[in-house]
């Protein structure tokens, strides 16, 4: 086994995936993570610069190209890579996420 080390700052975007963890960097390459818990991995990271978007994905501010409002009060974000679906914050997080993108 071999093991990659990816500067955090290049990180755009943390995901689950059948229990498995997974970093996408600003190269748009898939690593995979050494923790299998989303939110142990939330707790070791920057809060100003990473967001727990939902229970899937932990976003970069430094990657968000843009967000829009949808249906009662959630937010689509779109990075500035593709990602494979929408990134949805739901309408119980979408004011801290605002707060959020707006501090960071």
């Amino acid at each position: 086994m071999e093991f990659q080390t990816v500067r955090i700052e290049d990180a755009c975007y943390f995901f689950t995936e059948h229990k498995l963890i997974f970093l996408v960097d600003k190269e748009n390459k898939k690593y995979m993570a050494e923790t299998t818990n989303l939110s142990d991995l939330e707790d070791q990271l920057d809060r100003n610069i990473f967001y727990r978007a939902n229970r899937k994905y932990i976003i970069n501010a430094n990657y968000v190209k843009r967000f829009k409002p949808l249906e009662r009060s959630k937010i689509s974000v779109e990075l500035t890579l593709p990602v494979n679906e929408e990134i949805i914050i739901s309408q119980e997080n979408s004011a801290s996420f605002k707060k959020w993108i707006g501090e960071s």
